[in-house]
C-alpha cells in the first residue's frame, strides 16, 4: 500500500493546482493569469479525462462504486490510481 502522508499530500498538492487553474477563471481572459489558469484547468481537465479512460480496468476491480473512483481519478489522477491498483491488486489476491 503507498505511504498515506505521501498520498495525502500529493492530494492536496492537485487540488491546490486545481484551485490555483479555477481562479484563473475570475480573471480577464486577456490577462496573463487569466489565460494561464484556464489553460491550465482544461490541460489538468483533458489529462486526467484521459488517465479515466487508460485506468479503467484497474478502477473497476477496487470493488467501490465506479462513480467514486472515476471522480477521484478525475480530481486526483494518478495520486488517486495508486490506491486504487493497490487496492484491486489486495482484492484479486484473495
Amino acid at each position: 500500500m503507498p505511504n498515506p502522508g505521501l498520498v495525502l499530500a500529493l492530494k492536496v498538492l492537485v487540488m491546490g493546482t486545481w484551485g490555483i487553474a479555477a481562479v484563473g477563471f475570475l480573471f480577464s481572459p486577456e490577462t496573463t493569469f487569466g489565460q494561464l489558469g484556464r489553460t491550465l484547468f482544461f490541460l489538468l481537465a483533458a489529462v486526467h479525462a484521459l488517465e479515466c479512460a487508460v485506468f479503467y480496468p484497474t478502477l473497476k476491480r477496487t470493488g467501490r462504486p465506479l462513480g467514486f473512483e472515476l471522480a477521484n481519478t478525475l480530481f486526483f489522477g494518478v495520486v488517486h490510481f495508486t490506491e486504487a491498483k493497490a487496492l484491486a491488486d489486495a482484492r484479486d489476491a484473495e
